[in-house]
């Protein structure tokens, strides 16, 4: 396309865009018409759901018109003349590599199914409950009598009374549980983990695709490839590649990014500048925390277009397309993203905050998918506490080893800055995070998984030597270590469920069948309307006091109790006395323990003895 033709689009696009933006602030009521209105974020207490839609939407396309309009008059100022430069030669890889990366994509499915279908987590029913699919409206009350309210559209896409709301991933999850929905035709509640899951399981096959085409995009296939298998096998891909939430969206977008970036600073084009524009967009609407590293990446792009172009004036050239699309991409996001905002100030939580030992759990993840501290070796989980192996490969191995990467793959031309960009993103994010007190899960840090797979292979890439030569030798001999270093974790992420809820369900329903359908079965600790998740007959107790209501009640209707509850570490600070009620099995006899992923996921089943459940005098 023409230079003048290019501008005629810019012109068209953003009169569009203008238009648009009036007819829908004429469509959309007034703020100052909806009630707790006309500011942004509520005066006090919590705005209707509708409201906070109908008012963050007008805000958001109010803002939008302005930039719009500044955008739209200042076409010629910020598109100007530009020059491609030549095209760029560069190695592509053979058939042989692209059936390695098939065989890797297909072996990591195959392991990652069965965890796909495994029962849902808290965080994973919550959105079950809450954005996705919908909940009966009564608790205790059998499935054929009780009342469903499915959700809509709305939810997944503006609910954000809580961040559990992962938005982007949320809404394609609701694509695939309506689309199952009209296929299959089940009775009201019933729900599939692996249709929920479907996009996590999807977007993590692809991130292990992505980081072999991005080895490949920096010069080296078969260093690629070694990235790609480092992720096979490690637990945090394996795991969050399957969680139903952002998280897997996160490890295929990041590469996706790098990729894009990698052939715009190479050979700038609107083509690349778009592909990068559209991965950015994505990934700030999957994983907001991520702004920070959106911004180090931009920030390193445009020094790095003043030091490579040709000359100033196409250097300012890029640098305003480049920035122009950007606040585009920013555009985009707040309109979609305003309903969501004005909700942020009704969020009540005690935050975890980013600490020393955050960023050495950090480590730990990102090394070996496992924890630093030992969490549950009695129960077999593993940490790198409990095994000097481990603690080795992952403090004394592992730090020189990606350092080496980090400095063989930055003499990459095409390489070097979206590399150095990725790395200053992690204490420019994690600097901020502390600065501010904002909320840290270690979980956050994930965005550097799939670049520490890279740093590790390209350690060992000095050339384009055979397969048999030493380095490719290092890398498989490293992959084998990593592989039984992690084997346990990988065991139980093979063979258990996140955390067994269906399974305790399941349990539970035998026990009311064998009880001639009638019984009292209690969840202690898990959430208003969590236990019935898979069973609208479950009840919840939230502490010590709604347990011995259970206990009156149940002795009173000569019926049968039974309880169980999760998370022990979380649920023993918070729920001391409930905790230590059930744990007296003279008044709460155990009947199985049901295992997870982690130590938080155990989950026991208890049944009343019949003792009083009245604190000891």
């Amino acid at each position: 396309m023409s230079f003048e033709g290019e501008r005629r689009v810019a012109r068209m696009g953003l009169g569009a865009t203008v238009v648009a933006l009036i007819l829908l602030l004429w469509a959309l009521p007034h703020p100052w018409e909806v009630p707790t209105g006309p500011s942004f974020f509520p005066p006090e207490g919590r705005r209707a759901f509708g409201h906070a839609i109908r008012i963050g939407a007008w805000w958001g396309a109010l803002v939008n018109l302005v930039l719009a309009a500044v955008l739209l008059v200042s076409v010629p100022w910020w598109l100007r003349p530009v020059s491609e430069g030549p095209r760029v030669e560069r190695m592509r890889p053979g058939a042989r590599w692209w059936i390695s990366v098939v065989a890797l994509v297909a072996l990591a499915g195959v392991a990652r199914w069965p965890l796909a279908g495994g029962s849902l987590w808290w965080d994973e029913g919550w959105s079950v409950r809450r954005i996705v699919v919908g909940s009966f409206m009564s608790e205790g009350v059998p499935r054929e009598e009780n009342r469903f309210k499915a959700t809509d559209l709305r939810h997944p896409l503006w609910s954000y009374r809580k961040p559990t709301n992962h938005v982007a991933y949320n809404v394609s999850a609701f694509g695939a549980d309506r689309t199952w929905r009209r296929v299959t035709k089940p009775q009201p509640g019933v729900f599939s983990e692996r249709v929920f899951r479907l996009p996590a399981f999807t977007a993590g096959l692809v991130g292990i695709a992505a980081v072999a085409a991005l080895g490949a995009a920096w010069g080296a296939p078969a260093a690629g490839l070694g990235a790609a298998a480092w992720l096979v096998l490690h637990p945090w891909h394996h795991r969050y590649g399957v969680d139903g939430r952002a998280y897997s969206f996160v490890l295929a977008l990041m590469p996706l990014v790098a990729l894009a970036l990698t052939a715009f600073l190479r050979r700038p084009s609107n083509r690349s500048l778009l592909a990068y524009a559209a991965s950015v967009a994505l990934l700030l609407w999957s994983f907001p925390y991520s702004i920070l590293l959106v911004a180090t990446f931009a920030a390193t792009s445009l020094l790095w277009l003043f030091r490579t172009r040709a000359s100033a004036a196409e250097a300012w050239a890029w640098s305003l397309r480049f920035a122009a699309a950007h606040l585009l991409v920013g555009m985009l996001l707040l309109q979609l993203l305003a309903p969501n905002m004005t909700q942020i100030g009704e969020w009540h939580y005690t935050t975890p905050l980013l600490r020393w030992g955050g960023l050495r759990e950090l480590w730990a993840g990102l090394a070996l998918g496992l924890p630093f501290a030992d969490l549950g070796s009695e129960l077999g989980f593993p940490s790198l506490s409990d095994s000097w192996g481990r603690f080795l490969l992952a403090v004394a191995v592992l730090p020189p080893v990606v350092a080496l990467g980090a400095w063989r793959v930055t003499r990459h031309a095409a390489a070097a800055p979206v590399v150095l960009a990725w790395l200053a993103a992690a204490p420019v994010s994690f600097g901020v995070n502390a600065l501010v007190e904002q909320q840290f899960f270690v979980r956050y840090g994930i965005f550097l998984l799939p670049l520490v797979a890279l740093l590790v292979a390209f350690a060992f890439e000095t050339s384009r030597g055979s397969w048999r030569s030493p380095g490719r030798i290092g890398l498989a001999l490293l992959l084998v270590a990593l592989a039984v270093a992690v084997a346990p974790q990988r065991r139980m992420l093979l063979e258990r469920p996140y955390a067994p809820l269906r399974d305790v369900a399941e349990r539970l329903a035998e026990e009311r069948r064998q009880a001639g359908g009638r019984t009292l079965a209690v969840g202690f600790g898990l959430g208003g309307g969590m236990p019935h998740i898979y069973d609208p007959e479950l009840l919840h107790a939230e502490d010590a006091t709604d347990l011995r209501k259970f206990c009156t009640q149940a002795a009173a209707e000569g019926l049968p109790l039974f309880a169980f509850y999760g998370h022990p570490r979380h649920n023993g600070k918070r729920r001391p006395e409930g905790v230590a009620l059930l744990d007296d099995s003279t008044r709460f006899a155990p009947i199985v323990e049901l295992g997870g992923i982690d130590p938080e996921f155990q989950y026991r089943v208890l049944r009343w003895t019949g003792a009083s459940c009245e604190p000891l005098r």
